[in-house]
């Protein structure tokens, strides 16, 4: 199954398609430049070798264990395997836990992103922040503090978000992408105490797949000093099904209830003839049983999240009271629009009456408005159709009436239409 998007609210659901070629294009580059330059001066052997060891250590996440994510070669085995699905899961939380009709009331956001690793909140928020502008929300700068003991990893997402970034640039499709990434202001630490909380943005707290047993107690440490500094608005935390007992313990906010849901993941597919792939096949990175990367499948999380909510009685009716002004509006312009095609249709039927049945065209002069206006009758010949194919369609659909409607319909051999345009 190719790319889909569950919904086509949003400037990245319509665009997936040019989003992916993209995001695969730029992943297969960074593969390439990074493979070529960490095996520089290391025989056959020996890589072989590492290929082996990283293979290993990468497995070790199918048992909820961390692998070695200070090893270069790891690195890019999780970038083939998990980067573009980890979007995906950091894409789908921020546009599920949107309340309203704005993304950042504030116009000024700050994420704190514990255990950022190769970046995938910071894509996850780009893309999101692309829907918002393309919207015409306004927003003003977006940080995004990413925490992680593994510096390689963070480099490699650096890398990854750039080469996304040049790619997009030459692609006019894509030009919310690029805006967004504009606003963006990374920044990389390998200790969450040195993450500092800022007043002047609205903040969201991050920790996607974060959760070891082997690492709990300092987790947990983490995310309680992390919440108590920099004050989140709304909080994200995935984790496996079989680590839900580990997230309950480690949650620090115990007035607020840890809400298991599932993630309402927006994109899924396979991608077909993915250049990261071939890449990673040719470099034995990827197995060469896998016949197309199912780096968008949905990944199957317990995820806990809280979202923005307004904190008192009177904000709730304003909100509420926003939606229905909107709503009535709506229904208002509907309502004008249906006058102005009636209005339409009528004046049409008026101008036609007058033609007759003449096919000539007549201009117009307005010297108020110094413009030119064409009103011409044309007659042109109907289009010919696979009657066979459109009469069995037909009768499949409608019965014998669908038979009569096609002879009906078809041997009108003349179309007359109307064509008014200004000059």
């Amino acid at each position: 199954m190719p790319i889909t998007a569950r919904y086509q609210s949003s400037w990245t659901e319509r665009n997936i398609d040019a989003i992916v070629y993209c995001f695969d294009n730029a992943f297969a580059t960074v593969l390439d430049s990074e493979f070529k330059r960490i095996r520089n001066g290391k025989n056959k052997q020996s890589i072989n070798r590492w290929l082996c060891e990283s293979e290993a250590s990468i497995n070790l996440l199918m048992s909820g264990r961390p692998p070695n994510y200070a090893d270069r070669m790891v690195c890019l085995r999780y970038l083939v395997r998990y980067q573009l699905r980890q979007i995906n899961l950091a894409y789908s939380l921020v546009k599920g836990s949107q309340r309203g009709i704005h993304l950042v009331p504030t116009k000024r956001l700050r994420v704190v992103d514990f255990g950022a690793g190769s970046m995938a909140m910071a894509f996850g928020v780009v893309l999101a922040i692309a829907d918002a502008l393309e919207s015409g929300e306004e927003i003003d700068t977006v940080f995004i503090d990413n925490i992680d003991t593994s510096m390689p990893m963070m480099e490699l997402g650096l890398k990854l978000l750039d080469a996304c970034y040049r790619r997009a640039k030459c692609k006019r499709q894509l030009k919310p992408f690029v805006r967004s990434r504009d606003l963006l202001q990374n920044r990389i630490y390998t200790d969450w105490r040195q993450v500092k909380y800022r007043r002047d943005a609205e903040c969201w707290l991050s920790a996607l797949h974060a959760i070891y047993q082997e690492k709990e107690a300092d987790v947990s440490s983490a995310l309680s000093g992390l919440i108590k500094e920099v004050n989140p608005s709304q909080t994200f935390l995935t984790f496996n099904d079989s680590k839900e007992d580990i997230a309950k313990r480690i949650w620090p906010l115990n007035n607020r209830p840890l809400r298991s849901n599932d993630s309402h993941i927006r994109l899924q597919g396979k991608i077909e003839n993915s250049v990261t792939a071939r890449r990673a096949k040719y470099y034995s990175l990827y197995p060469s049983s896998w016949s197309r990367p199912n780096l968008y499948a949905e990944p199957k999380d317990s995820v806990a999240y809280t979202f923005r909510e307004p904190s008192t009685g009177e904000e709730q009716m304003k909100y509420h009271a926003r939606i229905a002004k909107l709503a009535a509006d709506d229904v208002n312009i509907q309502e004008q629009i249906k006058a102005l095609q009636n209005n339409r249709s009528e004046i049409r039927d008026a101008i036609k009456s007058l033609i007759g049945d003449e096919p000539k065209e007549y201009i117009f002069n307005d010297a108020a408005t110094n413009t030119k206006t064409s009103v011409r009758l044309r007659r042109s010949p109907r289009k010919t159709v696979k009657r066979d194919r459109l009469e069995r369609l037909a009768v499949e659909r409608f019965g014998q009436d669908g038979a009569k409607l096609v002879k009906d319909s078809t041997e009108i051999s003349e179309v007359v239409s109307l064509h008014i345009k200004r000059l």
